[in-house]
Order: C-alpha cells, then structure tokens, then sequence
C-alpha cells in the first residue's frame, strides 16, 4: 500500500508541474501582481540590509512588516529570492534590462519577472499537493484520493489561481496539508506529524493571516479527535508550534511584534470596509451569499458539481468511524471558514478556494466508497486492478 501512495503522489506531482510550469504567464497580470512584484523586490532587500547591520531610516525591520496586512510573507520570501537571483543573473547578461514599474503592463520584461516569481510558489504547492496526497491515500484509500487529485490537477479555477502571482492557492496549499498532518498523526501515533501539522499551519498564517479563521473549527476538531482534556492540550500546543513558525520566519515580530499584529489586524479591518458598517449583520450575511452563488454559477465544472454534491451525499453512509471522523473533521473546518468569509464586505470567488476544494476531499471520498455495493465493486474490478480498490 505504501508503494502506491508514494507512486500516486510522485505521478500528481509530476502532472502538477508540468501542467503549471508550462505556459505558466498564461494568466493575464492584473494591478495585484504588480503589488506583489514591488513587495518582493523590498522585503529581502530590507532584510539583508538589516541582518547585517545595515539601517536605513524608515527601512528597518519594523518598516517591513508594514509592507503587506496578509502578510505575505511566504511570497515575498521565496519569490523574493528567486527574483533577486534571476535579476542578478539578467542585469549581467542584458544590459537593455530594466525593471518594471508599477502598473507598467509594456514593460518589455514583464514575462520574465512574474515567471520568476511564481516559479517557487508552483514548486512549493507541488509538494506540498504530493505530501498531502500521499497522507490522505492512507486515510481515503488511492481511488478516492485520486478522484480528488484529479480536481486539483484540471479543474479550471485551480489550474488558473495556481499560476497566479498571488496568495490563494498556496494558502490553501498550507492549510489543506497541515491538516492532512494532524488527522494522520491521530491515525498512527507520530508526534512528528502533529508537529509538522503546527508548521504548516505558521506558514499558512504568514501567507494569509485570514488563516485565523480556521481555528475555531481547528478546536473542535482535537475535541472530536483526542477528547476534550487532552484535545484542549494539544491544540493549545497546536497554536504555540503555529505561532513560533509565524514568529521566527517574520523578522518584524523579532523587534516589533506588537506593532506589526496591530498594523495586520487593523489594515486587515480597513480595507473590509469596517465590518461594522451600517447595515444589519443579517442583511449584510444574505447579499453575500446572494452574491457568491452568482460568481459560484459557471466558474466550477460539473463533474466538480457532481463529485461534491453527489459524492458528499454518498458520504454520509460510509461505514468506516476513523473515516468518517476524518472526513467530519475536514467538513467543520472547511465549511466554518467558509461561513467567516462571507461576513466581509469585501469579497471574491478565490476567498472560497480552501473551502471548495477542501469540501471536494469528501465528496472524493463518497464517490469512491460506492465500492461498498458488491454489484459496483464487481464491475469497477472488472477494468480496475483490485488492489486499486483496496484502502
């Protein structure tokens, strides 16, 4: 079984990147790139400078952590890099090289910076697709876990967000494996594996720290999962792990943590329009859920359709308790988040992305279990390989 899971994830790999490195600035740019282009640029600059004593007034630590509210930091650390570097190489092989300003969509080097910088991000979320693969196959069997690779491979919208210049997608990325992590380490007992699932979890928060709005959820699952004393217990080390990551990879928490929290959460209120406001909180909740069913209308696939609704209905008879818990505990977190998002005034189809392709895990999992009937299993073993069948 092991050797399947590990071939399963090595081929979803491999597709992942190819399917994403090729054509990868087939995504038009738009003025949020450019954002994320000037951010990289400064963030390793300010750090470098800094870490080695360098100060330049309004240029230190502190100031960096005022340069995004997500914040960000996942991109402009591993993008950061990747780009200084090209660019070193660029400036000493095209001497007609310049970089592009802001919002300068004829910058003849346009392509080749935003290559650049989502070339890490791509990398990244590819292992991390592959690690978690390999951790659900163990929990939902390689024919379930490959119907949803398959979501994440060709579906429309993930192949598009997943070669932007932009958070979403590898923040679902982070959250999506942290969680795989934990529910696996109640399966086998390995310490190793919560730990990891509290990294993965620091990393998500420095992409975006509207990640806080999963731990809610996060809570009730180590209830469900390890009981309410010792489910209390783990999850209190659950956020120190988290917070530590958060913490040690963001160079302002270092000389300014209180500051750089306050300017995250604020900005982050700010740009909501103040959620407030003057309309009723119910009033406010039904237009978005008005408006998102709307985007929601043509901008996932049916088959996409067909496996949540269909599959997620299906799931609700699987027999197997460890499985079903799994697959509750991925439903809570998933789905509160997705009811905290639509509070904000300020919406897109994207903020829904962990919650759709989270959710499609069970719907993958349902879909797969009407192997439970012996007339279908009968005939799936007809062309499939048996051992494909097995958990």
């Amino acid at each position: 079984m092991r050797n399947y899971k590990i071939i399963l994830a090595a081929f979803v790999v491999v597709v992942f990147f190819i399917t994403r490195l090729t054509n990868l600035n087939s995504v038009p740019p738009f003025e949020d790139n450019f954002s994320w282009l000037y951010r990289i640029n400064y963030y390793p600059w300010i750090v470098m400078t800094n870490l080695k004593g360098g100060y330049i007034e309004g240029k230190d630590l502190k100031y960096a952590g005022t340069i995004s509210y997500h914040p960000g930091v996942t991109i402009m650390t591993f993008s950061g890099i990747s780009t200084k570097i090209a660019k070193k190489y660029k400036f000493k092989t095209d001497k007609n090289y310049e970089e592009c300003a802001y919002i300068d969509y004829s910058c003849p080097y346009l392509n080749f910076e935003l290559y650049w910088a989502k070339f890490p991000l791509v990398i990244i979320s590819g292992l991390l697709l592959g690690y978690t693969i390999y951790l659900l196959s163990g929990m939902f069997g390689i024919f379930g876990t490959f119907i949803w690779s398959l979501i994440i491979l060709f579906e429309p919208l993930s192949v598009y967000l997943s070669k932007d210049l932009h958070l979403d997608f590898i923040f679902f990325m982070f959250v999506i494996a942290s969680v795989a992590s934990f529910l696996e380490s109640v399966n086998v007992n390995r310490k190793y594996l919560f730990g990891f699932a509290g990294v993965l979890f620091g990393f998500a928060l420095l992409t975006r720290f509207m990640g806080i709005l999963f731990l809610p959820a996060i809570f009730f699952v180590f209830i469900l999962n390890k009981g309410i004393k010792t489910g209390i217990l783990h999850y209190t080390k659950f956020l120190l792990i988290a917070f530590a990551t958060f913490s040690l990879m963001y160079p302002p928490m270092w000389v300014a943590p209180i500051e750089t929290l306050k300017h995250i959460l604020i900005s982050s209120r700010g740009i909501t329009d103040d959620l407030v406001g003057f309309a009723p909180f119910y009033a406010r909740y039904y237009n978005g859920i008005l408006y998102y069913m709307e985007l929601l209308q043509g901008n996932f696939s049916i088959p996409f359709w067909i496996i949540v609704i269909i599959g997620g209905f299906l799931a609700v008879f699987i027999k197997d308790k460890q499985k079903k818990k799994h697959l509750l505990s991925i439903f809570l977190v998933f789905i509160t988040y997705m009811l905290f998002v639509n509070i904000s005034d300020k919406r897109y189809l994207r903020y829904l992305l962990p919650s759709f392709f989270g959710i499609s895990v069970i719907g993958s999992a349902g879909i797969s279990d009407l192997r439970i009937f012996n007339n279908l299993k009968r005939f799936f073993g007809s062309f499939i390989p048996r051992k494909f069948l097995s958990k």
